[in-house]
């Protein structure tokens, strides 16, 4: 076999297993520090609450929750906000705690993996 082919085709299994490794990633893994709300539309999050269950995803294991201490995109009363991403939709929910003795519905749900889509912008 000519080495450009041999070579190409190391080049193709290297691409092809970056992209394994970054669908194989933990839910666990790769969370911002704090989130930027800047890039979902406004429209979206205006809408209702959602009836999905998303407490009941988590237990099925079928989410992933992770709880932030910060103002949500919603209520300028809150200071918790969690994000329930449900890894075979390759969607997430926001949920936020208004601090009023209750949760209130989750929002969504939204398109992408949440720890790219909240992150905030690179400098």
């Amino acid at each position: 076999m000519p080495s450009s082919l041999r070579c190409l085709g190391a080049v193709a299994l290297l691409l092809l297993s970056g992209a394994c490794a970054r669908a194989k990633r933990s839910p666990e893994e790769g969370w911002p520090a704090k989130l930027d709300f800047s890039r979902l539309p406004r429209r979206a999050l205006d809408q209702e609450g959602s009836s999905a269950n998303v407490l009941e995803m988590q237990q099925r294991g079928e989410a992933y929750a992770r709880g932030y201490r910060q103002r949500g995109p919603f209520h300028g009363t809150s200071h918790e906000v969690t994000v329930f991403y449900v890894l075979a939709s390759n969607e997430f929910y926001l949920q936020e705690n208004c601090m009023m003795g209750h949760w209130d519905p989750p929002i969504g749900p939204f398109a992408g993996d949440p720890r790219e889509v909240l992150a905030p912008a690179s400098p």
